[in-house]
């Protein structure tokens, strides 16, 4: 059995959180094929706090998707802090912060992968994700920035020391995206 925080999961199997991919039919297709936790897709801090409906529709679920995570990605502690309070309405089991997306336009505003360039700053946000909501917080990150600065280990100790309940690592640099030899 593998848990997450209070979480218990029935299987080890988890659906990552992909952008324009895990949306709800996707999910349950992969249910029906053992998955025990399941991610929405990516959603933007900035965009919940703004109550976009596009987003909005993003956190769709039904009640077969238990255990279900959201991950959400932001730089802003109280953009994330009024995402969370709009989460708070949605029963969702795991809230996962992103802190590996390498697209340019992300990671240009200190979001995703932006973050691993100051290891300090995510430790603080992931301080008030988990000082405002009762569900297990994880987070994602890549090994590093670029070859020359590998901080996963630093990184991951900055993530347990905050109190996350998990950590998934993309064994890329944000450097290489999607390419390349994984780690």
């Amino acid at each position: 059995m593998l848990s997450i925080g209070n979480l218990t999961l029935a299987s080890p199997l988890i659906l990552a959180p992909m952008a324009g991919i895990s949306d709800m039919p996707y999910r349950l297709i992969n249910r029906s094929f053992g998955c025990g936790l399941a991610f929405t897709e990516m959603i933007s801090a900035t965009a919940l706090a703004y109550k976009s409906k596009n987003t909005l529709k993003m956190l769709s679920a039904t009640a077969n998707e238990e255990p279900l995570g959201v991950q959400i990605l932001g730089a802003d502690p109280e953009i994330i802090k009024r995402a969370l309070d709009i989460l708070s309405e949605h029963a969702f089991d795991v809230i996962d912060f992103n802190a590996a997306c390498p697209v340019s336009k992300v990671v240009s505003s200190g979001k995703g992968a932006g973050l691993l360039r100051e290891p300090e700053k995510l430790q603080k946000l992931l301080k008030v994700i988990i000082k405002n909501t009762g569900v297990p917080v994880t987070v994602k990150i890549r090994s590093g920035w670029d070859k020359a600065s590998i901080n996963a280990v630093e990184t991951a100790i900055r993530a347990q020391d905050s109190g996350v309940s998990g950590l998934f690592i993309h064994g890329r640099t944000k450097m290489q995206g999607y390419s390349g030899t994984v780690d």
